[in-house]
């Protein structure tokens, strides 16, 4: 279990979600008895839950799910998933111009788009210029 996104990155300005990140065997092993228990726990899957080798939560203030608070992303323990959650937060971490640099993408996208696939997509080429570093 790691804890990611940009509450994991020193220094940056992130919306107030906790996204935690659990390495499994295989996301075959996630099953409506798990995702029953969780829903009890209050994490609900998200609409587009398998993504990027991903299997994902969010947790919510309320029944209304309008405000987040966490999200649990599923992944292959020795994935790319896996290691490219981990290498992204620690790498920004380590270098100060790629976490302004991100921190302004970020700013950017939350300025311009009220959607989170919007927001998410605007961050993309950032995500993926700091994987080929690698």
């Amino acid at each position: 279990m790691q804890h990611i996104g940009s509450t994991a990155i020193q220094g940056i300005t992130a919306k107030p979600i906790i996204d935690i990140a659990i390495g499994i065997d295989s996301l075959n092993d996630i099953n409506d008895k798990l995702t029953s228990q969780l829903k009890t726990l209050g994490f609900i899957p998200m609409p587009r839950q398998m993504m990027e080798g991903r299997f994902i939560l969010a947790k919510y203030t309320d029944d209304t799910c309008q405000v987040k608070t966490h999200y649990i992303h599923f992944v292959e323990l020795e994935g790319s998933a896996w290691s490219d959650l981990l290498f992204f937060r620690d790498h920004l971490n380590q270098n100060q111009q790629a976490r302004a640099e991100y921190a302004a993408i970020k700013q950017h996208a939350a300025e311009k788009y009220n959607h989170i696939e919007q927001y998410t997509d605007a961050k993309e080429s950032f995500v993926k210029k700091i994987f080929s570093q690698r």
